[in-house]
């Protein structure tokens, strides 16, 4: 008899602190938990149900075999109906996605990652850069920003559309599906993580956008996280993410050229109409000209960069025609840029063709996958301007990445590299690299 008292003692002990382990885990480390907990009955039945699941285990362990009939039932039939409600207001307030936004806002990783980024570089303005501007750099064989001291931000003034350094010259700082964020509970998408990329130097920030439903039936674009085939379990609208841009984007360095790269997943003409709208909405001011569309004859991203400071460059991957988007997008991944995978950038087909195309093509490359950063070595042996990064992720790789930036968002190519600057030779193999170091070969 003792062992059996102890034995239902031991499981009534277990299903108390399972019970309480769950809903601490539940509260504390789930965005989306967190936030249904708070929203008016659900919370309230979810907890009620696992109590009475809870409360029917201790009953019957305790009582065993004296347990009438009729009480069998009227506890089960509670237990089933407290539980059915239970779930079924739990599914729907885990999909009310602004109490779960907010509650990944808060998060503490977000405030981890903020303090990892803060005071990480100390860029200096590439208007200051007047040597790159005027052409001067390559005449004196001289990688290294130059302004003039007693005139900065002087870029305007010594803008040569001939001799200035282009955007396909540049390495920049970019960011992969800049507002994911994985918490232990899943991934989340949040506006925040815009603020902290920004922070970290990132001058290039990649969206993939989706078609949703709205309670009124229309339909919004937003931006989701993708990780393995899997979206993230909240969104954020895509006009919110455009209004953190434009008021955190040019504060510092505050003329450096902002890349905004759209991974459009729909073909919905609705959506991609209201994208180019809320486009203009949010960066007005910040516009490029007509003649810098991605249909021009001459290509933007062989154009001098001092062209383009203070403003917005739209890259887009997606089929955008017969749409206004269309009109307002300046590099498209199908024209003149490309979105690769790392696999196919750091073994190309032919490593010389390859360098070469990228002195008139914008290149972005995704990472190997989504959990971790890809090494951008190769990339960079072969030209390629963006190799996208994994920014929630600061390990050894993110610090040497933003120590290679810590100057500059955008850091000139080697000579060798550059667009119509480059002698006939062959650029070499990457050599081999570690996880753990960035090397550009010399």
């Amino acid at each position: 008899m003792n062992q059996e008292n102890a034995i239902s003692t031991s499981i009534i002990v277990l299903g108390i602190v399972f019970f309480i382990l769950s809903m601490v885990r539940l509260y504390s480390y789930s965005p989306s938990g967190n936030a249904c907990l708070k929203k008016n009955s659900g919370g309230i039945f979810l907890i009620s149900s696992a109590t009475c699941v809870l409360f029917l285990t201790i009953y019957f362990t305790i009582l065993g075999e004296t347990v009438h009939p009729p009480v069998i039932l009227i506890i089960l039939l509670i237990s089933v109906v407290s539980i059915g409600a239970g779930s079924y207001l739990y599914k729907i307030c885990y999909n009310i996605n602004n109490l779960v936004s907010n509650q990944v806002d808060t998060n503490s990783a977000i405030k981890k990652l903020a303090t990892a980024y803060s005071n990480v570089i100390d860029p200096i303005p590439l208007s200051d850069c007047v040597n790159y501007h005027s052409g001067d750099f390559y005449s004196s064989k001289d990688l290294v920003c130059r302004n003039i001291s007693e005139c900065p931000n002087s870029a305007g003034i010594v803008c040569d559309d001939k001799k200035g350094a282009k955007l396909v010259d540049f390495y920049v700082s970019s960011s992969h599906q800049t507002c994911h964020l994985p918490v232990s509970s899943g991934n989340y998408v949040s506006t925040e993580m815009i603020k902290i990329v920004l922070t970290g130097g990132a001058r290039l920030l990649d969206f993939n956008i989706y078609p949703k439903f709205m309670n009124d039936g229309s339909v919004k674009p937003v931006v989701k996280s993708e990780v393995d085939n899997v979206l993230s379990l909240n969104y954020v609208l895509l006009e919110d993410v455009f209004e953190t841009i434009s008021s955190y984007g040019f504060l510092q360095p505050a003329s450096d050229p902002l890349l905004i790269h759209l991974n459009l997943k729909t073909n919905n003409i609705e959506v991609i109409d209201r994208v180019a709208k809320l486009y203009v909405e949010a960066f007005g001011n910040h516009l490029l000209e007509p003649r810098f569309s991605y249909l021009a004859n001459n290509s933007m991203a062989t154009e001098p960069i001092c062209n383009y400071l203070d403003k917005v460059i739209l890259i887009v991957t997606g089929e955008t025609s017969h749409t206004y988007l269309d009109e307002l997008i300046n590099l498209h991944t199908s024209k003149n840029a490309r979105f690769l995978s790392a696999k196919n950038v750091s073994k190309p087909v032919d490593p010389e063709s390859f360098a070469f195309t990228n002195q008139k093509f914008f290149t972005l490359m995704k990472p190997l996958n989504h959990k971790g950063n890809t090494n951008p070595s190769s990339a960079y042996t072969h030209g390629v301007q963006a190799p996208l990064m994994n920014f929630w992720n600061v390990n050894k790789l993110m610090k040497n990445y933003l120590d290679f930036f810590s100057k500059g968002s955008f850091i000139l190519k080697k000579f060798e590299l550059q667009k119509e600057r480059v002698p006939d030779k062959i650029v070499t193999q990457t050599k081999e690299y570690s996880e753990n170091t960035v090397n550009i070969d010399s």
